[in-house]
């Protein structure tokens, strides 16, 4: 409504500055025929102003456009910290935690998806039925963590692991609790959880944070330039990230945030070559005497 005003009244204007012409060149009303020394004075006035008034608009339009440009740039510009992490999850409470957090992400095929949504069901329903307390409670714990450390051991075979445990642990029936957790447990159970624990032992864990304390952001996941993971990440926010994959990928994490001028535009900020193949270092053998001369 302001801007339609503006124009109408720019065209009125126009309109009483274009017949107040006419009439003093026709000699109409007070005006003299033609145009005098005193019309010539008035024409430049007004062209000078006119000239003043377009010039300022323009250059100061310009540099208000500049410096509102520098002031967005500088309090948009997309400023994200990824890093990888080495600690993972440890033990069913964390996983526990970390899937119902908010701010943690997980990066995987939907079959690996489909597996940690299947344990972590599993993981709620158990603890919910089952409350143990003291010798029973660190039992129970302890059953129910092996997925998460069983590849420490020479033979990392969950399955059997857990088979073996609740056939020929507690056969006298000391443990009341345990003995329900044998029932509870079925055969798909035990083969999730041996699914689960490859993908859970293997898991690399990254930290995003968005250092742009004003702005926020759009950030993709993509392996091999296909989006597996969406996130809106909030100023001055740290996010986690565990990622699985069964083949080698080339990860890639892409921010996307709007200029000025409303247009998307996207920065690359973090990238690296997935791989579950663990290096192996040989230890290094260093002779002292080589290097230092004892006397």
């Amino acid at each position: 409504m302001k801007k339609k005003y503006k124009v109408l009244l720019s065209v009125v204007i126009l309109i009483i500055f274009v017949t107040i012409l006419i009439f003093s060149y026709i000699g109409a009303l007070i005006f003299n025929k033609g145009f005098g020394n005193l019309d010539y004075l008035f024409l430049n006035i007004i062209g000078d102003a006119v000239l003043v008034g377009i010039i300022t608009y323009i250059s100061s339009k310009s540099i208000s456009t500049y410096i509102s440009r520098k002031e967005f740039d500088r309090r948009n510009m997309i400023s994200v910290s990824v890093g990888e992490v080495r600690n993972n999850v440890s033990n069913y409470k964390k996983f526990i935690d970390i899937y119902e957090n908010s701010n943690t992400f997980f990066s995987l095929d939907q079959k690996h998806k489909n597996t940690i949504d299947y344990v972590y069901d599993f993981y709620v329903r158990i603890i919910n039925i089952i409350v143990c307390k003291d010798t029973e409670k660190q039992i129970f714990d302890t059953i129910l963590n092996i997925p998460f450390y069983i590849d420490t051991f020479e033979d990392n075979n969950v399955k059997d692991c857990l088979e073996e445990i609740l056939k020929d642990f507690d056969k006298k029936g000391k443990f009341n609790n345990i003995s329900i957790l044998k029932e509870l447990m079925t055969e798909k159970d035990i083969e999730m959880l041996q699914n689960f624990s490859s993908i859970i032992c293997n898991m690399k864990h990254l930290k995003i944070t968005n250092l742009n304390s004003t702005e926020g952001c759009q950030l993709l996941i993509t392996a091999d330039k296909r989006v597996e993971c969406k996130m809106s990440i909030l100023p001055s926010q740290s996010y986690e990230i565990y990622m699985y994959y069964n083949k080698n990928h080339y990860i890639d994490v892409i921010a996307f945030s709007f200029d000025l001028d409303q247009k998307e535009y996207a920065s690359n900020v973090y990238g690296f070559k997935y791989s579950n193949d663990k290096e192996k270092i040989k230890p290094i053998s260093i002779n002292l005497s080589d290097y230092i001369n004892v006397k």
